[in-house]
């Protein structure tokens, strides 16, 4: 177990040789700066407090896969967002810009859980891909010009999907609306066996049914569409019906 609780500001830490941490690493409060040799294991539970940061220039970390979970208010993610994540959980009251640099792909091997606050993919973030479950039980999740790949998908707060050309990608689950789907100018894939839920009925840009897709529109009410419907995989329309808007 690794804790850095001391709010004396500035770098508290460098770390230059091997550590590996096998259970828990808490930064609760200060600056870490890993130069080189931090190694997670598997299994790890790595929790970052919004008064706590690694510092800019540091290594990301190596191992995992790891679960990373987010404290106290708004924060900018650093390394620990690019390492080998198994699942992600922000409990933050703030906002949390998800930035990566250099620009590149965040990838979550597990289950993707926004409890509270709010969730931004930055410009710079590119790709969100979550192989499990996204549940947005928080305020705002903003994907910007982003794409968005997740296993399944739960929504319970406002969710904007990506913007311009970018899609939202389900790739192995169900899509459920429980809260304010804003489609924007998005593409929504559905990429396998997909039942469209929730206790708020979305209205989508477009869709895509890809190939070796299988979707199954709302029971009881329409599917909403404003744009596009492209079908290469199998719709189950049943006796609902498809309005374009």
């Amino acid at each position: 177990t690794f804790v850095l609780n001391r709010p004396t500001g500035g770098t508290l830490v460098t770390l230059n040789s091997p550590l590996t941490v096998t259970t828990t690493f808490n930064l609760l409060n200060g600056g870490f700066l890993n130069t080189s040799g931090l190694d997670f294991g598997s299994g790890a539970v790595v929790t970052r407090n919004s008064a706590a940061s690694f510092i800019a220039g540091s290594a990301v970390p190596t191992g995992g896969p790891y679960d990373l979970i987010y404290e106290g208010a708004g924060l900018t993610t650093g390394v620990e967002f690019q390492g080998n994540i198994n699942d992600f959980t922000s409990n933050s009251s703030g906002t949390i810009a998800a930035t990566i640099s250099p620009a590149g792909a965040a990838t979550i091997a597990g289950d993707f859980t926004i409890a509270s606050g709010s969730f931004t993919l930055t410009t710079a973030t590119s790709n969100l891909t979550v192989a499990g479950l996204l549940t947005h039980s928080g305020t705002t999740f903003t994907s910007n010009n982003n794409a968005v790949s997740v296993g399944s998908f739960i929504n319970n707060g406002t969710f904007n999907a990506p913007s311009s050309s970018n899609t939202l990608t389900i790739t192995a689950g169900n899509f459920t609306n429980n809260g304010t789907f804003n489609a924007g100018t998005s593409t929504t894939v559905f990429a396998a066996s997909t039942a469209i839920l929730g206790s708020t009925n979305p209205t989508f840009r477009n869709i895509t049914i890809g190939i070796g897709g299988d979707l199954t529109p709302p029971i009881g009410n329409p599917l909403l569409l404003a744009g596009n419907f492209t079908n290469d995989g199998v719709f189950n329309q049943g006796t609902g019906t498809v309005t374009f808007s």
